[in-house]
């Protein structure tokens, strides 16, 4: 009996020892493949990767995680872009490259713009479809065939649909869907939506900041103000507790960029964006009539006559008197407006600011700046405004309008000192600045590309 239990065992633990080594040899094995087939892991595995923006250092890098898999097992990466906006509708064409030591790589971009924007063609809804058949047949050229089924694209409309009636703009991006789902891109659950103008603000500033590689850590980013046509963003990163606690509740906002976590300070007011403004400083923002409305403005040059249309309405602008046209009456009436509606930021005298989108297109104008932007003071607006009073433009009979606006809105609305310097820029290392890459970041990680 003995002997029989110890050969028993005797057999266990032989067959112990034998499925011991078994596990061995395959934990060997496996560890052997893993190691001598370190594509095959990238390619089933979460990656680490780096968005990086031309021209800056790798010290300012941003890590991502990614999955190239999920467009072929290419190296390159596309989203695109649609911004339907208030006077224009444009695409943006983004190409990514996955370099070979994980980094993902902002290549280039491709940008195009039609005019009139979206809500011009509230009573064509299929018209309205039809005007951005151009721009979606130029990405056909951009992607490659290989990549356009797993190239996220997605529609944003800002204030020019916001301001129409909700049964209208929904007409409009209706027949837009209709039309996007014939194409061969990937169109994401709600990728054609009406974007909130907070978000727009806060895509601008992560579109101006990753451009300048300010986004590594967070300290030393830049605010960035936006002003379109219907709306106007303002977005920065608070450096004083006193920001935050003087400021109403819904202006900050918690928000998770790149596996950061970003306290901001942002706010979008609708109806200031310069055309909307521009239509209540000519006293027509509580009229609406089928047919041609006349307004008259001590902004508008004397003997100008002329029509003009916005978010749908027709206008026919006349020029003030001798007697009234002239700065002051003008800058009454927008400091007035300004003051009515934003909320100054105490801190934004003392941070460096970015100034896009309209303020770029009116300074170009003007000339204080060249094509390439440049800096200028916060007087250096207001001067060109009386200049404008002081040889009025029929060919530009907005021109007078429109910088002392500007000028209202930093100067009495922001309360930015005369002598505060801003920078004006179009692009960074050639990349339009705009709400747009921000955008294309968050469609990534919206389809698993990254997050």
């Amino acid at each position: 009996m003995y002997m029989y239990r110890q050969k028993v065992l005797t057999m266990y633990q032989l067959r112990g020892r034998l499925i011991f080594l078994l596990i061995v040899i395959v934990i060997i094995f496996v560890f052997i493949v893993y190691l001598g087939l370190p594509n095959e892991r990238k390619k089933s595995e979460d990656l680490e990767f780096e968005f990086q923006p031309p021209s800056v250092s790798r010290s300012k890098l941003l890590r991502v995680t990614t999955r190239p898999k999920t467009q072929n097992n290419t190296d390159e990466l596309y989203a695109v872009v649609f911004d339907a906006g208030s006077t224009g509708s444009r695409i943006h064409i983004f190409r990514f490259q996955v370099l070979s030591d994980g980094r993902l790589s902002l290549v280039n971009e491709i940008f195009e713009e039609v005019k009139p924007g979206l809500s011009a063609y509230a009573d064509d809804p299929k018209k309205a479809a039809e005007s951005l058949v151009s721009m979606i047949n130029r990405a056909l050229v951009e992607v490659p065939s290989h990549l356009q089924k797993t190239t996220p694209l997605t529609l944003k409309a800002t204030a020019g649909l916001r301001l129409l009636p909700h049964g209208t703009a929904d007409n409009i991006l209706n027949e837009v869907t209709e039309l996007l789902r014939g194409y061969p891109f990937h169109l994401p659950h709600n990728g054609i939506t009406i974007m909130d103008g907070v978000d727009e603000g806060i895509f601008s500033w992560m579109t101006v900041n990753f451009m300048l590689g300010t986004l590594s850590d967070g300290t030393d980013t830049v605010a960035a103000i936006d002003m379109g046509g219907g709306s106007t963003q303002i977005t920065l990163i608070p450096t004083l507790k006193e920001t935050i606690e003087k400021s109403q509740a819904d202006y900050i906002k918690n928000v998770s960029l790149f596996n950061k976590n970003y306290r901001m300070y942002t706010h979008s007011y609708l109806h200031l964006g310069l055309l909307s403004a521009r239509v209540t400083l000519l006293g027509g923002d509580n009229i609406k009539g089928s047919e041609s409305v006349e307004l008259s403005s001590p902004c508008i040059p004397p003997g100008y006559s002329g029509h003009w249309s916005f978010g749908g309405q027709e206008y026919k602008i006349h020029g003030g008197t001798m007697h009234e046209f002239g700065y002051e009456n003008c800058q009454h009436q927008t400091k007035s407006l300004v003051q009515n509606f934003i909320k100054p930021v105490e801190e934004l005298g003392s941070r460096t600011i970015y100034i896009f989108s309209y303020f770029f297109d009116r300074a170009l104008e003007a000339k204080l700046i060249g094509s390439d932007g440049g800096d200028i003071t916060v007087g250096q607006l207001k001067e060109a405004a009386k200049s404008a009073f002081t040889n009025p433009d029929l060919e530009r009979p907005f021109h007078s309008i429109d910088l002392t606006y500007l000028y209202s809105v930093l100067h009495y609305g922001y309360r930015l000192p005369r002598d505060k310097l801003i920078h004006l820029k179009k692009k960074i290392n050639g990349v339009e600045i705009s709400w747009g890459l921000g955008a294309a970041f968050e469609l990534l990680s919206s389809v698993g590309l990254a997050r």
